[in-house]
């Protein structure tokens, strides 16, 4: 319960001032006019944008238990600024051809869904339409890896399908690992980010047909450009 109150009007000047300044002037103003009972004693001042704790008897001490408070406030937690992002680091070239895979999933796309394969090292790209991805996911994944060999390494988000227990062990008995995207960080899966929005853009263009004969003519037209180094990774993995 407060049992004391004390106001001054602000002097011409002292109106401009922002207002973590007309706190700290408040907070001087007060201890001023309360000098008598708060000298030699330890006592707290709340405010609503800092939480100050002051020792009349111990400077360090003071500054150490301001630490401890401001660090145990809420409000002073969430008002606090976001940390420096981390510098990104780029995805080291892979020497041989399918060796990483980036996959991710585009849609609704008309009522379906896409899953989009991309081989870091070629950039060859592989689409194919799901009704479920729970359920489809290994499945075109297992048809996929029978026509162009099985990779060492997949980068996915971490959406249910890929975090599932029979993903997983889907992956381990076909010897591939598993490098998960970070949370809220779609950066760290570009390269599929990318081929989804290349995907869309493309069907989008599309005369308006069946989703089915939209990728197959994407892919068309994606193979004839990348059909040398195709060529090529199959005579490496033979």
């Amino acid at each position: 319960m407060p049992v004391s109150f004390y106001f001054r009007q602000l002097i011409l000047r002292e109106r401009n001032y922002p207002i973590v300044e007309l706190e700290a002037l408040a907070v001087l103003a007060s201890v001023e006019h309360f000098c008598f009972y708060l000298f030699g004693c330890l006592f707290t001042i709340l405010l609503t944008t800092l939480h100050l704790l002051i020792s009349g008897k111990d400077k360090n001490d003071g500054q150490s238990n301001c630490e401890e408070v401001v660090k145990s406030c809420h409000i002073c937690q969430a008002n606090h600024h976001s940390p420096a992002p981390a510098q990104l680091h780029p995805w080291e070239w892979p020497d041989p051809l399918w060796s990483r895979l980036h996959i991710d999933f585009a849609g609704p796309v008309k009522g379906s869904m896409l899953l989009i394969v991309v081989d870091s090292h070629s950039k060859w790209l592989e689409v194919h339409t799901m009704s479920s991805i729970t359920s489809q996911t290994i499945e075109k994944l297992r048809s996929i890896f029978a026509r162009h060999g099985l990779p060492k390494t997949i980068v996915s988000d971490n959406g249910p399908s890929f975090v599932s227990s029979e993903f997983k062990t889907f992956l381990q008995l076909n010897g591939i690992r598993n490098i998960t995207s970070a949370p809220y960080h779609p950066s760290t899966n570009g390269l599929a980010e990318r081929a989804v929005q290349t995907v869309k853009q493309g069907i989008k263009q599309m005369e308006v047909v069946s989703l089915e004969e939209n990728c197959h003519d994407f892919s068309t037209n994606t193979e004839s450009l990348l059909i040398p180094l195709q060529e090529s990774h199959l005579q490496n993995y033979s």
